[in-house]
């Protein structure tokens, strides 16, 4: 098992974390305080005009980040290119008709060069961030994505595919290395990863100590942002800030949809919860 990693300093100049980090991205979405909250386009199947709608109803709750669904690159019921323009221009409108601050994550995960690709499509199109999941891609690409001066966009890791390197067995990678520390060394600026309590097999200790992981001072690397999801409820937020504290983004996935259909309402009730929180925890 690989239980720590220690870097010379020569490697540091060479993988330098995170471009924007924790307090970088605070100040792309104009949420200096409170814990975040970032909002994701699914399910599979659903067409691509109202993926954009849910995403313009989104911004308008007060969304910190909307990123695609995992499992969403470039099926063809859901177009990559079309998906992301129509969902990069939902979220600028919204941003600028109500003084928002949203970004917009398109996943831009695939097969080799396709990667790069799909991620100067993105900024292009008006995606504002890029997610990958290594697990599927490899580091790598990750790297190449964080260090590419033209591109310059926060980017979310995804742990899909992860989980057989960090699973019980008789090898493989401590949890808060594979999914903490090695993504932000490599330039991820947020790291979803598993939370505990839902349908997932993570403890709170596993979960506590990833999010660490993400956020510890490691030379000049910036903090990044810790992403939990999964069983991240209305009635465990409180619990769950209580644990993970206000520099969390917090990855609110079906209980945002179990509140009813009104997507804008949800968000800003989540919005508000996450602030009253907030001042508790100060």
């Amino acid at each position: 098992w690989v239980v720590d990693i220690e870097l010379c300093p020569t490697l540091f100049d060479v993988f330098k974390g995170p471009l924007f980090g924790l307090h970088g991205i605070r100040r792309l979405v104009e949420t200096p305080t409170r814990p975040m909250i970032q909002a994701v386009i699914k399910p599979m199947g659903t067409p691509n005009e109202e993926l954009a709608r849910m995403c313009a109803a989104y911004t308008r709750g007060g969304v910190d980040v909307i990123k695609d669904d995992h499992g969403i690159t470039n099926q063809s019921f859901s177009q990559f290119k079309d998906r992301v323009t129509r969902c990069a221009a939902a979220v600028r409108e919204m941003n600028e008709a109500h003084e928002k601050y949203a970004l917009y994550a398109a996943n831009v995960s695939g097969d080799g060069t396709d990667v790069l690709e799909r991620a100067y499509f993105a900024k292009e199109a008006g995606a504002t961030a890029l997610m990958v999941a290594t697990g599927l891609v490899g580091s790598g690409w990750l790297h190449k994505l964080a260090a590419d001066e033209k591109l310059r966009l926060p980017i979310i890791h995804h742990p899909a595919y992860s989980g057989g390197f960090v699973s019980p067995g008789v090898s493989g990678i401590a949890d808060y290395l594979q999914l903490g520390f090695l993504p932000r060394l490599f330039g991820a600026d947020m790291m979803v990863f598993v939370s505990y309590g839902g349908r997932f097999t993570f403890t709170q200790e596993q979960c506590k100590r990833i999010a660490a992981y993400i956020k510890h001072p490691v030379g000049l690397v910036k903090a990044g942002c810790p992403a939990p999801g999964g069983g991240v409820t209305d009635a465990r937020l409180t619990e769950l800030v209580e644990l993970y504290g206000n520099d969390t983004m917090f990855l609110v996935g079906g209980d945002m949809f179990r509140r009813g259909p009104d997507l804008e309402s949800n968000m800003a009730y989540f919005v508000n919860r996450l602030e009253e929180l907030s001042e508790l925890k100060r």
